[in-house]
């Protein structure tokens, strides 16, 4: 593995599409340094603003607070004092289904993981900054199941 892995980036792009060929993972591809705090998100799951929020708030353990809206999200993705890690990586996988048919809460939300990307490679409030990248993933045969991704590829490391 390179000494400095994209994953590890302090820079933008923060959000990324993976497209897979048949016989490959994700995890193959990406090749994630293992001191990354990695969570995963079935795109299935999260069709809908609500199922995507609440998706999310299982998976990255939100607290009870979490008020499941998008300020709210944003919020908590700048916080995750409780994810161990010396960075973070959003997997979501059938990327496809995300947001399906419903493309401003699909642009709203990609928005999110930007800002949240560009707020931890910052040196808020005293922290060292973090990577925080998302990785949208589908397969080649699904990757026209939405028009614009409006995200760049992933290409190696």
């Amino acid at each position: 593995m390179p000494a400095h892995h994209r994953l590890q980036s302090l820079t933008s792009p923060w959000v990324y599409l993976l497209v897979l060929k048949p016989d490959e993972t994700a995890m193959a591809r990406l090749t994630p340094p293992g001191d990354l705090a990695v969570k995963t998100l079935d795109g299935r799951a999260c069709r809908t603003k609500d199922g995507l929020l609440k998706e999310l708030a299982v998976t990255l353990a939100f607290p009870d607070y979490f008020g499941e809206n998008w300020d709210a999200l944003e919020e908590c993705l700048c916080d995750l004092s409780w994810v161990a890690g010396t960075g973070h990586l959003l997997l979501i996988e059938q990327a496809e289904a995300l947001l399906a048919g419903a493309d401003k809460d699909y642009r709203t939300f990609i928005s999110i993981l930007r800002a949240a990307g560009a707020y931890w490679a910052s040196e808020e409030a005293g922290r060292s900054p973090k990577p925080f990248h998302t990785v949208c993933v589908v397969t080649e045969e699904r990757k026209s199941a939405r028009r614009r991704w409006g995200l760049p590829l992933w290409k190696g490391r």
